[in-house]
């Protein structure tokens, strides 16, 4: 039985489906058995052990999972030197540059990217593109196998660290309205001691002007008593001087309690934009991790099977023979290779990427939580370990492969008005 699911795709393939499912099951290949490390031994090299069948099938997992990402980025490679060839780029200038970090795949592709994006925009007019069209991408995989696979493996509850900020427990800078204490200059409501102006009532000294009542000596009074001067005691009212005390208006200035508005220092609370170099507090919780469920997930994932989509490329403009003649070699090389390029992306992005990282998290918890067998464990999962690694990378080389050839295909011209 196959099963097919609804997914969403990544940015350049929004609307597609993806039927996925959850599978496992040995492709006579080789796995990655970790038998070369002397320190692979007790019950992690076990098979008959709960921990030895739970290594077992997650050595063999990494296999197919590599096996898969190393064919996703070879079919990528040569994708795109057979549309280097066809458009005519130099096969010296599809090899990294010395002393970069380019793998192979990422510098083919993205020079037949540079070459479509010249073909293209500089002989379309500004604003004009492609009309690229495809029917949706799908991936299916068999789930008959999954439930046993599953059973035949326990959950288990670790421990983990991560970093949580709640609001009164997070402090920074907040160049917006800080809703909390603010140890700096709170421009904004201060409910407590403000040291700085205050704008409405103020209770407190003020060495300012002080409209309203001024227990203590007055430089100037209105005709109706209240104070219009400099203060020499308690004053309550506006103080348009510095207020050193609570103010339930607009304090620009130190607040001691809570501020709401912008806080120059650090704001301890709510900031209704980002933090700057916030400080968090730390705490352990409890996380559980599907081991054998994600396994099986991301080999199902590896070993689906997926379709390229029917496409059609067109032009509805107007342009020269000359630039019409550089244009349609974009466009036949995109009608003839652009499916095979869609569908490897695909297959890396939303069908494993999510999953081969998963499955990384999974081999590692294993090893770090087999009680009495760690090192064992670590030394048979080592190599799986490696191998998923360098899937991940592998993945999402070809996922921006994907993405960037993708984009050059619905790229808008760029010539200017009149060289048609």
């Amino acid at each position: 039985m196959k099963v097919l699911l609804k997914a969403q795709a990544i940015t350049v393939m929004l609307g597609t489906t993806v039927a996925l499912a959850s599978c496992l099951g040995g492709n006579g290949s080789d796995p990655l058995d970790g038998s070369d490390n002397p320190l692979c031994g007790g019950d992690a090299a076990n098979s008959a052990t709960a921990l030895g069948a739970k290594v077992k099938a997650m050595q063999r997992a990494a296999g197919t999972i590599s096996a898969e990402a190393n064919r996703l980025d070879s079919e990528m490679l040569k994708t795109c030197q057979a549309m280097a060839t066809e458009l005519m780029i130099p096969p010296a200038e599809l090899a990294p540059p010395p002393g970069t970090e380019l793998t192979p795949t990422q510098q083919a592709c993205s020079r037949v990217k540079v070459e479509l994006d010249k073909l293209i925009a500089q002989n379309l007019s500004a604003g004009v593109r492609l009309t690229v069209v495809y029917t949706p991408l799908s991936c299916t995989a068999e789930a008959s196998v999954v439930s046993k696979c599953v059973e035949e493996c326990d959950q288990r509850t670790v421990e983990r660290t991560r970093v949580e900020c709640a609001p009164g427990k997070l402090s920074g800078s907040c160049g917006g309205q800080c809703t909390g204490s603010c140890a700096g200059s709170c421009t904004g409501s201060c409910q407590g001691s403000c040291t700085g102006t205050c704008d409405a009532q103020c209770t407190g000294s003020c060495n300012g002007t002080c409209n309203g009542t001024c227990n203590g000596t007055c430089a100037v009074k209105n005709a109706d008593g209240s104070c219009a001067g400099a203060c020499d005691g308690t004053c309550t009212g506006s103080c348009a001087g510095t207020c050193s005390g609570g103010c339930t208006g607009k304090c620009t200035g130190g607040c001691s309690a809570t501020c709401t508005g912008s806080c120059s220092a650090s704001c301890t609370g709510s900031c209704d934009v980002m933090f700057t170099a916030p400080k968090c507090e730390e705490f352990v919780y409890q996380e559980v991790i599907e081991e054998c469920k994600t396994t099986c997930d991301t080999e199902a994932r590896a070993k689906a099977e997926c379709t390229p989509p029917e496409l059609t490329v067109e032009l509805l403009a107007s342009i020269s023979p000359a630039q019409r003649a550089k244009v349609d070699l974009a466009i036949n090389v995109l009608r003839k290779h652009l499916p095979k390029v869609l569908v490897l992306g695909y297959k890396s992005g939303p069908v494993m990427a999510g999953a081969v990282a998963s499955y990384g998290v999974a081999l590692r918890g294993v090893i770090d939580n087999a009680a009495g067998a760690v090192v064992q464990t670590g030394a048979c999962l080592g190599a799986a370990v490696s191998a998923t690694a360098t899937a991940l990378l592998q993945v999402n080389v070809s996922v921006q492969a994907s993405v960037s050839i993708s984009a050059s295909a619905s790229a808008s011209g760029t010539a200017a008005a009149g060289t048609m």
